[in-house]
C-alpha cells in the first residue's frame, strides 16, 4: 500500500462502514445474505461475459 493510501485508510474504512450501515438498515440477516449471494451471481455473470472478449 502506498503512503498516500495509508494516510486515508482510516477515513476510508469509517466512511465505508457508515455506507454499509445505511445500506443494510432494516435488512434481516437472511436478507443481507441473499443480497450478497445475488451480487456474487451478478458479478460472475459479468465475468463470464467479459471473458468471451479476452
Amino acid at each position: 500500500m502506498t503512503q498516500k493510501a495509508k494516510n486515508i485508510e482510516d477515513k476510508f474504512n469509517f466512511i465505508s462502514s457508515q455506507v454499509k450501515e445505511t445500506a443494510y438498515k432494516d435488512f434481516t440477516k437472511e436478507e443481507k445474505e441473499e443480497f450478497l449471494r445475488l451480487l456474487r451471481k451478478l458479478s460472475s455473470n459479468f465475468k463470464i461475459e467479459n471473458d468471451k472478449y479476452i
